[in-house]
């Protein structure tokens, strides 16, 4: 059996690809920079209003980062990418919209 696992936490991703018939020690590792670091410095590097759109992913780095932004500057973001910030989406300051007939 092959077992490809991914996981993505505040500091690093961590993916390995592993093959019963290899073993794990000859499983294929790898340690990367999460994706909410290099977002977050996306952020960092703005200097105007924001709109955040996209999947939800663990926070950490990236909601500390908008909600320093916030003080500044205005933040949009989709529902679906704000449960990034709170899990029930009410996170104060951060307006929702409509684009092209669809609820943001």
């Amino acid at each position: 059996m092959k077992i490809l696992a991914i996981d993505i936490g505040a500091g690093t991703q961590d993916i390995m690809v592993y093959d019963d018939k290899e073993g794990f020690d000859n499983a294929y590792k790898l340690v990367l920079p999460s994706p909410t670091r290099f977002f977050a410095g996306e952020v960092r590097k703005s200097k105007e209003d924001l709109v955040i759109f996209g999947d939800t992913m663990g926070g950490g780095p990236f909601t500390r980062a908008v909600h320093e932004h916030l003080r500044k500057y205005k933040v949009y973001m989709t529902e679906k990418a704000a449960k990034t910030l709170r899990d029930d989406s009410r996170t104060p300051a951060v307006s929702f919209f409509f684009w092209r007939g669809c609820f943001f």
